[in-house]
């Protein structure tokens, strides 16, 4: 097949929607010898933070020199981003033939996700990866990641996201992500709520896993967040650290750092040996693009992909403390129809110099002029402007030179904005010019 073609098909699969169900790339994937059970694993779930840690985490291991498979989803940029292999992405011309192959294949339709994700494995094994850390797509249980049969599994946190496919209520939501603890398997956790938590505990007992919380098995403390990088002490039965440092920004950082590290550790308990070293630099080069990321040119800008109310929660706390002391804050927002747009704008609007609704790059996006009528018809401060481009000029045009210009919500449009920006500016690249080729993969 031609590669558009190629391309064609596997996008074409998006007409299959959403499928929760493993039997259908199980099928595929025996055709094929089963290369999930050919390396070594990690699952990563949660509301938000996971693709983070998942990233922080093979970074570790990568430092550990270990030969180690990344794979998460969706991509920022480029499709290849999602399946790499020691911090480069795999080639658009590797990805083609093995879509090709596998198309050809095929025991049973596949889903978009669950075709991708077959790529991914059948590539890990080809390649012979020691170990794959692996972003789940969707919940947990019958997301098509949890194929594999991890050494450990890692859930971030909880909160309301996907209801109309994980379940109403956190705790219908929290059994679903449940389902990647395996059982005499290993879950850790920075789940905060204490019932969430209880539930957690109840399942592993039932599976006879074990259960690690940070708070309590492992913290992390004195976190100092600035524009460049949040540094913090890590405290553990296994290991301490002072002074960590990672390029990610802001207190929730600190929280995945941590999931990253004391992963790391169980592991070399068992058999990825790492030490201190290993983890410093590893945290030191983990790169996750559009994640509280800071450009500077003639305005500061900040991207963040907060698509739903709990990372715009954390995006708020973080623009409220003292590292933006108290910066005035023009956001361009964009976010898909199925999200709690009306809440996150009213979480945003307290914040807001001007808050400008543009349209993400999806067929499933709000429309920013009916937002502005339905829910702000008479505020000035909101404006509907759907195209990107131009929402960046008027961004740009409102703000005064010690104004933030912060871009959230769809990854579709941060990535649209942040492109065409990157295209425009000079000396946009200032925070990672030393960082040029893993720049240049690194974001989802």
């Amino acid at each position: 097949m031609k590669k558009d073609d190629t391309i064609q098909y596997l996008y074409s699969l998006g007409k299959i929607g959403i499928r929760l169900d493993l039997e259908s790339i199980r099928k595929n994937l025996s055709l094929y010898g089963n290369p999930q059970n050919s390396f070594d694993s990690v699952l990563v779930a949660g509301t938000n933070g996971k693709g983070s840690t998942a990233s922080m985490l093979a970074s570790i291991l990568r430092k550990s020199g270990y030969k180690v498979g990344l794979y998460t989803s969706p991509h920022l940029f480029d499709l290849c981003e999602r399946i790499a292999i020691n911090g480069k992405k795999i080639s658009s011309q590797r990805l083609y033939n093995i879509i090709d192959d596998l198309k050809n294949n095929l025991a049973e339709s596949l889903s978009f996700f669950e075709f991708i994700t077959a790529v991914a494995l059948i590539y890990f094994s080809q390649e012979k990866v020691d170990i794959a850390v692996l972003e789940i797509g969707m919940g947990g249980r019958l997301d098509a990641t949890n194929i594999v049969n991890p050494l450990l599994s890692i859930i971030t946190n909880i909160g309301l996201d996907h209801t109309e496919y994980l379940g109403k209520t956190i705790e219908e939501i929290a059994t679903e992500k449940a389902g990647i603890i395996k059982h005499c398997g290993t879950l850790i956790t920075a789940e905060e709520s204490e019932d969430i938590q209880k539930l957690f505990k109840k399942i592993c007992d039932e599976k006879k896993s074990k259960i690690f919380l940070l708070g309590k098995d492992f913290s992390f403390s004195s976190a100092n967040i600035d524009l460049n990088e949040t540094s913090f002490d890590f405290t553990s039965s296994l290991a301490e650290f002072k002074n960590i440092k990672t390029p990610l920004c802001g207190k929730h950082q600190a929280k995945n750092a941590s999931l990253a590290i004391f992963a790391a550790l169980k592991l070399s308990a068992l058999k990825y040996k790492v030490n201190d070293k290993n983890i410093r630099e590893g945290l030191k080069n983990a790169i996750w693009r559009g994640r509280l990321e800071f450009i500077r040119s003639t305005r500061t800008m900040l991207f963040d992909c907060a698509h739903n109310i709990s990372g715009i929660l954390q995006l708020c706390e973080f623009l409220k403390s003292d590292t933006m002391k108290g910066m005035p804050v023009n956001f361009i927002y964009g976010a898909l129809s199925d999200k709690h747009y009306d809440e996150i704008l009213k979480t945003l609007k307290p914040l807001a110099k001007n808050i400008i609704l543009s349209k993400p790059d999806h067929p499933r996006s709000f429309d920013p002029e009916k937002t502005k009528k339905t829910f702000y018809p008479a505020d000035s401060r909101v404006i509907a402007m759907a195209d990107p481009s131009k929402a960046l000029k008027l961004a740009q045009n409102l703000s005064e030179k010690d104004d933030l210009i912060c871009v959230t919500g769809s990854i579709f449009l941060v990535a649209d904005i942040l492109k065409k920006f990157e295209k425009t500016e000079t000396g946009s690249m200032e925070r990672y010019e030393e960082k040029k080729e893993e720049y240049s993969y690194s974001g989802r």
